[in-house]
């Protein structure tokens, strides 16, 4: 199968490949010392069937959002509650931004939802356009937003989004917003749609993943203020769907501020680093709003070229929409990002008498 996500360094394993990845979008500080205490505490419980409820961590989430416990659900990892909202929801039809996350589509087509796309283009800057409010219509079921988008990393304006909510309210439409990326951004509130929250027609992702760096233990969780919405969601799908593990883990993530702050003052730093590399070896940078890079390069093969140097990056040539030469990278630690840039700049500058141009850059 056409590899369709980051982070699939398991079938180059198969072939012996050490690969240092640079696909799969996860704070480079790794995980926090208080969540893996926490995971590690509840091992001790794991002989146990964990809360059916998890009703502890939907407790702080609800303090943290400050919402009622009963306009929130959690899951394995944001993709669990897409599955279970198209499945119990059935919507008749479904607009989609394309290029997008993968597993809208996917889940939609599982519960036989007609698909139809929200087409972003190159040529306009992969954004969200006012052509694309004439697609919303009383037709359409739902809309899945993803705000900053995955993978081109672009935000929808703030005006852009309440355009779309005004649209969609009128028309009686419901939208889903994956905003799992959106806490890397700046002022996140400006480009969330979570102050319309309360209208009932809108339904928050949110994930642990990224941030915390726990994609191995897999948490995520909704918001949506229409309490029949969620009822439903969780009627649909299976019992035990977060782990003691992950419980303990999202408990304790809410205890780590500091780590959180500590990790976007890195992150910021690290993608300026970035984005002026890119800049010195001519790569054009499309979206750079969370902690990924989503660029253009003449060097088609730019992948495979990478993997035979040890590195693994994301190639967007899987999304039907997007015209070959697009890539997305991860933001990783600065000694990462360094070699990374240096494998670029001996990929796409060559060497000189032996020394790579990288160092000649940098007159090493």
């Amino acid at each position: 199968m056409e590899q369709i996500h980051g982070g699939n360094i398991y079938d180059l394993a198969k072939e012996g490949k050490e690969l240092l990845d640079f696909s799969a979008n996860i704070n480079p500080l790794g995980m926090p010392y208080g969540i893996k205490k926490a995971v590690e505490s509840a091992l001790n419980d794991s002989s146990r069937y964990p809360d059916i409820k998890s009703r502890q961590l939907i407790e702080k989430i609800s303090e943290y959002e400050k919402l009622s416990a009963s306009c929130i659900a959690v899951g394995n990892g944001a993709a669990d509650l897409i599955y279970a909202l198209c499945l119990s929801q059935r919507f008749k039809k479904a607009l989609i931004m394309s290029p997008g996350f993968s597993e809208y589509e996917k889940a939609l087509r599982a519960s036989e939802s007609k698909v139809e796309y929200l087409t972003l283009k190159a040529e306009e800057g992969f954004e969200l356009k006012n052509h694309h409010l004439d697609l919303i219509d009383s037709s359409v079921d739902a809309i899945f937003l993803c705000q900053p988008n995955n993978p081109t990393g672009i935000l929808t304006d703030g005006q852009m989004l309440r355009n779309i909510f005004c649209k969609c309210r009128e028309n009686n439409v419901f939208i889903v917003a994956d905003e799992c990326f959106l806490e890397f951004v700046e002022k996140p509130e400006v480009y969330s749609l979570k102050s319309y929250i309360n209208e009932g027609n809108v339904f928050i992702l949110k994930s642990f993943t990224k941030l915390y760096a726990i994609a191995g233990i897999r948490l995520g969780y909704c918001i949506c203020c229409n309490e029949k919405v969620i009822d439903k969601l969780n009627y649909f799908r299976q019992s035990w769907p977060v782990s003691n593990l992950a419980q303990s883990a999202g408990i304790a993530a809410f205890k780590e501020k500091e780590f959180v702050s500590s990790s976007l003052e890195y992150i910021k730093k690290e993608k300026q680093y970035l984005l002026e590399s890119f800049e010195a070896l001519g790569l054009k940078v499309y979206g750079s709003a969370a902690n990924y890079l989503f660029f253009l390069s003449n060097e088609h093969k730019l992948y495979e070229k990478l993997i035979e140097r040890g590195i693994l990056i994301r190639s967007c040539k899987s999304y039907n929409v997007i015209p070959v030469g697009f890539y997305r990278i991860a933001i990783k630690s600065h000694r990462e990002n360094e070699r990374l840039i240096k494998e670029l700049f001996d990929i796409l500058k060559g060497g000189k008498n032996g020394k790579s141009a990288y160092d000649s850059r940098n007159n090493v």
